[in-house]
Order: structure tokens, then C-alpha cells, then sequence
């Protein structure tokens, strides 16, 4: 079922709440008294830089015996990052509608460096590491604090924060403020060995949600709102009146959002560093892969689609192969209706797809009806990006409007070509 986000959208997801994963055998850890074992928590803080003061501390209190260890640090980048690390290797998203979401926007630095981590040290064995039964799970649910391990740091950092040993005046930390932590686990006396691993994700009600919003931002929101409220109650009674609101919300909304609004963050991957053979090297921006950019191109579909009554499928199977996106819609007399979407990077030898894979899926389909969708990432200058080489954009888009009408002149195939131009361009100050 979708839900409704904060501006009365209907959300294409369902929210998904936290979720776990374990390195290692927490067997190991029924043995003995709590004293026994050590737990190092760490998550990243939600400070600004003028409010970090990287130091290690020690906090008290009459509710333990032995002191705490805090140790705030900075991270300069995600290969530092241990929590970005484990996390970034699932899938997160749900009932086949958002898959293979970049772990980025659900991190509680949004994929952002450098960063500022907390490392707590109990001298002591937390207790979530055992798996809670049902009943907990639906007060869990219910409260929505899932994890008495996270609020207990969250009291002692709190604690320290309120204390005169911290310099700077920060605001008390809520329970939402962190939503992915891992503790590890130790022999009290054998701290170079860990005996048990535990990382938790989205640990906050709505995390996953409000991951998405933040990730897409104010603007584009109020931007898919209006088209929506302007699209209700518009008639879908054929595959071209399909293909045709399939295409406003490809130009109006995501077409502008990237070209008008310069929203191509989520396109590209920013330079880097990471280490090689022992040493560090800086990896140039260079842009996403195509499968790590349908997701969001899914996502912007999904949110301007769902609501007016057409079901956005990713990577369908066609018996021909993957087709990238297929929308479909039923009308009021039980009619249903498909336009199909194949989506590339601009490349050399663009015209492949075109010419051979899209026809095949819409004779699969029995449609008609077909968008080819592609991105540019060549700037004008080929400073940040050079491929394709050889090639203007005007080029190719003369190239593809050729191609798609001689499809049209043969097969009877409906297909219109767009061109989303994603390169990193100078800002409108600038010019």
C-alpha cells in the first residue's frame, strides 16, 4: 500500500523499517558475566563542522561502575567510513518497486565527506545482540525506538555534550538523529579481536522515507505536486495517451529537474580517493553506470506516475531480454495498456538499442508505443567528461529522430527519442 509523505503525495514504496546484519557467531557471547566483554559502538554524529571538538572523553555516572569512553573523530572519506562500507552492499528498497538505491541517500551523512563518527567503548556486553522475540518487535514498532543500545549512547553522548568538559555549545541529540550504528563485540583483555559484529540500518521511524524526500529534495516535490494536481482526472484511454503522460513527466518533470535545475548530483560520481597498491589515489569525477542510475530515474517516474494511476516495472524480463522500464495502466473498461522505456548513456554506438533491442520488446509486448531514453554527460569543453568522443549532442539526436522514424516508415513502431543532458555545466552566476 502507498503511503503519503509530509506533502500529501502518495509514495510508490512502502516504508521499510530497520533491518540487521551480523558478522560472526553471537553464540559466542552467552558465555559469562556482562563484565566480561567489551562493546565498541559507532555511528556518524550529526554536528557541523564549528560544533566538532575531536578529543576522546570520559563520562561517568552512578548507573555503571567503570567509565565510559568516548572518541569523537573525523573521517575524510567513504573508505574510512566502516558503517558506509558494510551498508552500501544491500539493496534497499521494496516490493520490487525501488531497487538498488545508492545506501548514500539512507546514510546519516548522505554520502558526504569528511564526516564526524563517535566511538563509544562499554566496558561491558550490550544486550541487543540477542535476536528479540515477537512481542518486542511490535512494541518496537509501535514506540518506534528500536534499539535500547542506541539511546543508551545517545544519554551518554548527551551527557557529555551537557557537561563542562565539551567546549562548544551543541544542541541534545535525539533518537532520529542516527539511524545506521554497528557495535562490535570483545573479550575483555583481547581488543585486536572482535568475536561479534552487529549493524543496524534505518533504526528511526520513517528513515527510509524521509531518505528518499531529503534525497530528492523541496523543489523537485513541489514540482511533481503540481504536475499531479494538474494531471488528475485527465482520461488515459489509449496507448498514446499513455505514451503521451509518460513523456510529459520524462520532459516536465525529470528533463527539467536535471537541465533547468542543474540536479545531476545523483548522476555522477564525485572524485575520490582511494587506496591501490598501498597508496592513495584520486579517481576523477567520472558518471554513474546505468544500472546504478535507474533507481532514481524509477523513483522520479514512480512519484509522478503512481498517483494518476500508472505502474512503473523495472528490468522486466521480455523473453528477449531486460527491458528497462514498462509502464502500464488499465482503463475504466479493464483495458490495459503498456509503453515501454529502454534507457542508455550516450555512447558510440548508440543507435544498437534503438534499432534492434526496442522494436524486440514492443513486438514481446504487442505495443506499439516506445520511449528511448538517453543521457549526456559530455560538457562543451570536455574538461569533466570526453565520451563520446567524436560526437555532438545535436549529432546524435539528428541520428536517433532518423532512426526512430525510418522504424516507424518499416515496423509501425511509435518510438520517440529524448535526450537528458546531465554534464556538469557552469552555474548561471558564472556565465
Amino acid at each position: 500500500m502507498a503511503r503519503r509523505n509530509r506533502r500529501g503525495l502518495r509514495l510508490p514504496i512502502i516504508t521499510i523499517g530497520p533491518f540487521e546484519s551480523m558478522a560472526g557467531d553471537s553464540k559466542v557471547l552467552e558465555n559469562g558475566k556482562d563484565e566480561d566483554y567489551v562493546t565498541v559502538m559507532r555511528f556518524v554524529l550529526p554536528l557541523d563542522e564549528e560544533e566538532f571538538v575531536p578529543e576522546t572523553y570520559s563520562v561517568t555516572s552512578a548507573a555503571w561502575d567503570s567509565p565510559i569512553e568516548i572518541k569523537l573523530y573525523q573521517i575524510e572519506d567513504a573508505s574510512e567510513d566502516q558503517i558506509f562500507q558494510w551498508g552500501k552492499i544491500f539493496s534497499l528498497g521494496a516490493n520490487m518497486q525501488l531497487q538498488n538505491l545508492p545506501f548514500s541517500i539512507f546514510s546519516d551523512n548522505r554520502g558526504k565527506y569528511p564526516c564526524f563518527f563517535a566511538q563509544i567503548v562499554f566496558p561491558f556486553r550490550l544486550n541487543d545482540w540477542r535476536n528479540p522475540s515477537q512481542e518486542k518487535i511490535e512494541q518496537k514498532n509501535l514506540t518506534g525506538i528500536y534499539s535500547k543500545d542506541k539511546l543508551l549512547a545517545l544519554e551518554i553522548l548527551n551527557k557529555l555534550f551537557a557537561s563542562e568538559k565539551y567546549s562548544k555549545d551543541v544542541r541534545l541529540l535525539e533518537y532520529e538523529d542516527v539511524t545506521n550504528f554497528v557495535e562490535t563485540y570483545f573479550r575483555k583483555g583481547h581488543s585486536q579481536a572482535h568475536l561479534y559484529q552487529h549493524l543496524i540500518l534505518l533504526d528511526s521511524r520513517n528513515a527510509f522515507e524521509e531518505g528518499i524526500e531529503e534525497f530528492l529534495g523541496d523543489d523537485l516535490w513541489d514540482h511533481v505536486s503540481g504536475f499531479v494536481r494538474k494531471k488528475e482526472g485527465e482520461a488515459i484511454n489509449t496507448e498514446a495517451d499513455l505514451h503521451e503522460i509518460v513523456m510529459e513527466v520524462i520532459i516536465d518533470i525529470i528533463k527539467h529537474q536535471i537541465e533547468n535545475r542543474n540536479w545531476i548530483q545523483a548522476f555522477w560520481n564525485d572524485t575520490h580517493k582511494t587506496k591501490i597498491k598501498g597508496k592513495m589515489i584520486s579517481i576523477p569525477k567520472q558518471p554513474k553506470r546505468e544500472p546504478s542510475i535507474q533507481p532514481t530515474l524509477q523513483v522520479l517516474l514512480c512519484i509522478s506516475l503512481n498517483p494518476l494511476g500508472v505502474h512503473v516495472e523495472r528490468e522486466t524480463a521480455e523473453g528477449v531480454g531486460s527491458l528497462d522500464f514498462k509502464c502500464l495502466f488499465t482503463t475504466k473498461d479493464g483495458t490495459p495498456l503498456c509503453v515501454l522505456v529502454e534507457f542508455k548513456l550516450a555512447h558510440g554506438d548508440i543507435k544498437h538499442g534503438l534499432e534492434k533491442q526496442l522494436p524486440a520488446y514492443l513486438t514481446a509486448n504487442k505495443s506499439n508505443h516506445g520511449i528511448y531514453l538517453i543521457m549526456w554527460f559530455k560538457d562543451e569543453e570536455g574538461r569533466v567528461f570526453k565520451k563520446p568522443q567524436g560526437r555532438t549532442k545535436m549529432e546524435m539526436i539528428a541520428q536517433l529522430n532518423q532512426i526512430a522514424e525510418s522504424i516507424y516508415q518499416e515496423k509501425g513502431f511509435i518510438i520517440t527519442t529524448e535526450m537528458i543532458d546531465a554534464s556538469v555545466r557552469p552555474s548561471a552566476s558564472n556565465l
